[in-house]
C-alpha cells in the first residue's frame, strides 16, 4: 500500500495495489484510491490526520473485500466508485 499525506489541513490520500494469485488461474489486479480532506479549522483531538488516514484505510479494506467476492482483473476504484 502506498500512502501519501500532506500537512495538517491538507488532503489524506491512500492508494492500494493488490494482486490475487490463485493456483491454475491468471492473476487479477485491483487498484483503489480514497481521499479525505479535513479543514484546518476542524482539526480537533478526535479529527486528526490519523483519524482521516484510518477512515480511508477502512474504506479501502471494504473495497478490497468486496472485490475479492468476484475478482475481475483491472478494477480501479476512486472513493469506492
Amino acid at each position: 500500500m502506498d500512502i501519501v499525506t500532506v500537512s495538517a489541513g491538507g488532503p489524506t490520500i491512500v492508494l492500494i495495489h493488490a494482486a490475487l494469485e490463485r493456483p491454475g488461474l491468471p492473476a487479477v489486479h485491483f487498484k483503489g484510491m480514497r481521499q479525505m480532506h479535513i479543514q484546518h479549522s476542524n482539526i480537533k483531538a478526535d479529527t486528526t490526520e490519523c483519524s482521516a488516514m484510518d477512515a480511508v484505510i477502512q474504506g479501502l479494506g471494504a473495497d478490497l473485500a468486496k472485490w475479492m467476492l468476484k475478482p475481475v482483473d483491472g478494477v480501479s476504484l476512486v472513493n469506492g466508485v
